[in-house]
């Protein structure tokens, strides 16, 4: 249940790459899926695939304790056609999005979190810090995935945080940072093998409808 879920968010961040809309530096996908029988709507953020993604990632400024590249690319996602003729309202979104990707995920899961056409859950793969030490970093319904040894999560970590909300962390089986333990396809394999833990979706649903999981037992700082 939460496995596949999961799952299906990482195979999302992967397939995002290559099938998307784009609006500038962002690029983005909305798909429905059914797990279980109960149907939920994916918003899925591609990380960096461009040059001129790179720009966003080096702007430091911020803009109400959010990365103002994440926050920016979030209001975007939300403001575009695309995203209104796809988004069934009631429906439960889960956003979610990996490196670059997955920063733009929290910023859009902070912006939009229980509105009407917004989401109800977050998951982030490897995300880029986005959020300063100063803001309220923490946040509901959200999930990281973390590698100790991906340095991309790591960078830019003297200005900004990531979200106190639940972690996954992969293992730390390198001796310093190893940039391919960042790739998407290793988070599909951590999802594959993770085992059921018998709760009823971690919380997600309950006869179909959002339920609160702040997850307050789980928080860490990041």
């Amino acid at each position: 249940m939460q496995k596949d879920i999961f799952k299906a968010c990482a195979v999302a961040c992967k397939e995002v790459y290559e099938e998307n809309v784009d609006i500038g530096t962002t690029e983005f996908f909305i798909k429905t899926i059914e797990i279980d029988g109960i149907t939920y709507q994916i918003l899925s953020i591609a990380g960096t695939n461009e040059k001129k993604d790179w720009f966003k990632n080096f702007d430091l400024f911020s803009k109400k304790g959010i990365k103002k590249s994440s926050l920016e690319a979030a209001k975007e996602i939300m403001s575009s056609r695309y995203f209104h003729e796809k988004r069934a309202g009631f429906v439960p979104l889960i956003v979610t999005g990996h490196s670059k990707g997955g920063s733009t995920a929290i910023a859009f899961h902070r912006l939009y979190q229980n509105r009407m056409i917004g989401s109800s859950f977050c998951v982030a793969f490897a995300p880029s810090r986005c959020l300063r030490y100063w803001a309220k970093r923490d946040m509901n319904r959200t999930y990281v995935f973390i590698d100790p040894d991906d340095p991309v999560s790591f960078v830019g970590r003297i200005g900004f945080g990531l979200p106190k909300c639940k972690y996954y962390y992969a293992d730390n089986n390198h001796f310093g940072f190893k940039l391919k333990d960042h790739h998407i396809d290793n988070w599909i394999v951590f999802c594959e093998k993770m085992e059921t833990d018998g709760k009823d979706t971690l919380g997600f649903l309950i006869n179909g409808m959002p339920v609160a999981n702040d997850c307050m037992n789980d928080k860490k700082k990041g």
